[in-house]
């Protein structure tokens, strides 16, 4: 059997593929997770045509692919109407029971959508933001300044609900520990 012939996308070259192509090193990212990067197994990741404004229709598309074997799925957010729809779709996942990580592909105005829609930025499990679409030269660095700076807000807003979240329970536990101690007192 003759070797297999394909593009070296480590490299940059055509080649004959008769060994696995050296993978470069790179930090590990958790993606909803789903480890990707440094040592762990290459992950299946697909991204759905669907306009991202229609919640049905991408959420559905989302499920297919997430049953098909896609570990990761990354949806458009192009424009407001799109970024309204996330959290619909993150919603409308759980319903059908499919738990795929979303990663928001941002395109020009990211900056300008996580600032929008913080329920969109909560609803991903990752942003996707192409440099080559952040606008050019002085522009770019103070657009994705821009973005940097809502991500890092709402993942500390995440953070600081979590918190609180987690007050809350410890808080209810303590009353609910405090009330069967009394009630077993009562007893004994």
């Amino acid at each position: 059997m003759g070797a297999v012939v394909g593009y070296d996308v480590v490299n940059g070259s055509d080649r004959a593929m008769t060994q696995p192509a050296q993978r470069r090193a790179s930090i590990p990212v958790d993606v909803g997770g789903v480890i990707v990067g440094g040592s762990a197994p290459i992950v299946v990741q697909s991204m759905t045509n669907t306009d991202t404004a229609d919640a049905e229709g991408t959420a559905q598309q989302t499920a297919d692919l997430a049953r098909a074997g896609s570990e990761i799925v990354r949806i458009t957010v192009d424009r407001d109407e799109a970024a309204k729809a996330v959290p619909r779709i993150r919603e409308r996942l759980l319903q059908m029971g499919v738990t795929v990580p979303l990663v928001g592909d941002f395109h020009y105005n990211g900056h300008t959508l996580l600032a929008e829609n913080s329920a969109c930025a909560e609803a991903l499990d990752k942003y996707r933001i192409n440099p080559g679409n952040v606008g050019f030269k002085n522009k770019r660095d103070l657009q994705f300044g821009k973005i940097i700076d809502e991500v890092v807000e709402i993942r500390f807003r995440i953070v600081d609900k979590a918190h609180d979240l987690a007050r809350e329970s410890r808080q209810q536990l303590l009353g609910l520990l405090g009330a069967l101690h009394a009630r077993r007192r009562r007893v004994v």
